[in-house]
């Protein structure tokens, strides 16, 4: 699945998302952000608009694996690193992860 998006017919993001190994947990695969958008909101908008159609699927808890340098981006967005920093293609990774509030 993914989620974009857009702002006057330019897409200005995207990330995909799967359902993970236990019920109920999702993985957030790869997130893009038009680079001269970065840094103005767009990716917290794109992880929020993510976390709320994991909601809409019975989704309980998002993983990601996060490039470090990306790490306390999704700090603020509430997700805890886990494990241990490891390379993925040349890249320092950590395993991060989220529960979601469900919905009153």
């Amino acid at each position: 699945m993914k989620e974009n998006i857009w702002y006057n017919s330019i897409i200005r993001g995207v990330c995909r998302f799967f359902p993970g190994p236990e019920p109920g947990t999702w993985i957030l695969g790869r997130v893009a952000v038009k680079k001269a958008l970065r840094k103005t909101g767009v990716g917290s908008e794109l992880i929020r608009g993510m976390e709320e159609a994991v909601r809409k699927l019975g989704g309980r808890e998002i993983q990601l694996h996060a490039q470090v340098r990306a790490r306390h981006f999704y700090e603020t967005l509430g997700y805890q690193a886990y494990g241990p920093e490891e390379p993925e293609e040349g890249v320092l990774h950590q395993w991060m992860k989220k529960t979601l509030e469900m919905e009153k």
